[in-house]
């Protein structure tokens, strides 16, 4: 699955038009390293001109079903 993402420090920094697709997500920090770390690297196996989009980062991560785990 391609996901574009940016690291928000601050929720403020988050647009505030409720019309917008984005979300706010938090996770613990375990976590949240575990999906840095895997989205960075995912963004090595595209090529330079995929990497970035705009303002976005782009990685892959691998779908799943929680009913198959």
């Amino acid at each position: 699955m391609k996901v574009f993402w940016q690291e928000a420090k601050a929720s403020h920094l988050l647009p505030k038009n409720p019309n917008t697709s984005l979300e706010k997500i938090e996770f613990h920090k375990e976590l949240y390293d575990a999906i840095c770390s895997a989205l960075s690297d995912s963004a090595n196996v595209l090529p330079l001109s995929a990497r970035k989009f705009q303002d976005w980062n782009v990685g892959l991560l691998e779908r799943f079903n929680v009913y198959d785990t």
